[in-house]
């Protein structure tokens, strides 16, 4: 900050220098950011670094391994989404009401869809909860409902139960998400209305939202008015430029398919 270091990260020793030049330190040797470890008081600086930092999520879903079993609730999400029970139980015992607001679209995705549940694995843990979604059983029950194992649905509705998580959670709070192809494992009229959902979000709650995509409906839906061009010319450095269409003429997309495209 200005001239002034607060933190130091060698790979090895992290350094922490109060406001009062006071020093400090620690040895780290984990597998995540040594920011992670940093205590939340460690200088007012710091603190509001961190605090927007907290506010960067970055993420690829892997369906695959979107575990349903939850052994404690954790404030963060790993990218690949494998302990996403566990982030969901910590967010929905943090704010209930989130859960209504995840529900209400899912409601609209997955036909059937009535909620979540946490239920015990058995009386030999005290702490292990399987994540249940629950899905409306019929006409003639209608308040009755069955529980899915989160691992027992297919690929695509766990994508969409996350992807919905987090538009609740991290778009709706003005976060910035980034997130890796969010079209894969999804058919586009799957995938659509989230992404409407996204835009009309990002704009009420003054989001950042970067999506990376392939997908030609994709590109053509966001790329013409908020795309980015990233070109790499053999080994040499990736060069960012701001995609311009002409307007009435062709799709991104095609632009892209055809090698027109330039920033």
């Amino acid at each position: 900050m200005g001239d002034q270091t607060f933190y130091q990260y060698d790979g090895e020793h992290v350094a922490l220098v109060s406001p009062d030049a006071s020093e400090g330190g620690y040895l780290y040797e984990g597998r995540r950011s040594p920011l992670s470890t940093l205590p939340r008081d460690v200088s007012p600086e710091m603190s509001s670094f961190l605090g927007e930092i907290r506010k960067l999520w970055v993420v690829r879903p892997v369906p695959q391994l979107m575990a349903a079993t939850s052994r404690a609730d954790v404030p963060w999400l790993e990218p690949n989404l494998s302990n996403f029970a566990d982030w969901l139980r910590d967010l929905i015992q943090d704010d209930p009401q989130i859960a209504v607001r995840i529900g209400r679209s899912l409601r609209e995705v997955l036909e059937g869809f009535s909620g979540f549940s946490f239920e015990p694995i058995g009386p030999g843990s005290k702490q292990a909860r399987t994540l249940l979604v629950r899905f409306k059983t019929g006409r003639r029950v209608p308040m009755g409902s069955s529980g899915i194992a989160l691992d027992e649905l297919s690929d695509g509705q766990r994508v969409l139960v996350a992807l919905y998580t987090l538009l609740h959670y991290v778009v709706g709070r003005g976060y910035t998400l980034c997130i890796d192809e969010p079209e894969n494992f999804l058919a586009l009229p799957e995938v659509q209305p989230w992404l409407d959902e996204v835009r009309d979000m990002a704009m009420k709650s003054s989001a950042q939202v970067f999506l990376v995509s392939h997908h030609p409906r994709v590109v053509d839906l966001l790329a013409s008015s908020h795309g980015y061009w990233f070109d790499r010319r053999g080994t040499g450095p990736i060069r960012v430029t701001r995609v311009q269409v002409a307007d009435g003429g062709v799709s991104v997309s095609t632009l892209v398919e055809r090698g027109w495209l330039n920033g």
